[in-house]
């Protein structure tokens, strides 16, 4: 069985997911199950530490980065021996490209 660990980055995301559905939607347990959900696509991956696509097969640049999607979020990841490390955790609409990589989309 594999750990999972979330970066400080990714347990912001979580942190800021939950703010903005919470304010959005005006209601926090709208935000609490989105979270939940989140978390149980990522319990998975003790288990399944592959799980989920190679970030490669659709940016066109080799990494090592996989990602899965959980509902309308991408976890991106990255499996070390016996760790999948929880990079971030973006909205699928989001600049993943200039997030991680500092390349925007458009160039």
């Amino acid at each position: 069985m594999a750990n999972v660990l979330l970066s400080p980055s990714a347990e912001q995301d979580l942190r800021e997911i939950r703010a903005y559905i919470a304010q959005e939607s005006g209601d926090e347990a709208i935000a609490v199950r989105q979270i939940s959900r989140i978390m149980t696509n990522l319990r998975l991956l003790r288990e399944q530490p592959q799980m989920g696509s190679p970030l490669t097969a659709i940016i066109g640049m080799v990494t090592d980065y996989r990602y899965l999607v959980c509902g309308s979020y991408y976890a991106f990841n990255k499996h070390s021996k016996d760790t999948v490390y929880i990079i971030r955790i973006l909205h699928c609409a989001r600049d993943f490209m200039r997030i991680l990589f500092g390349i925007s989309n458009e160039e």
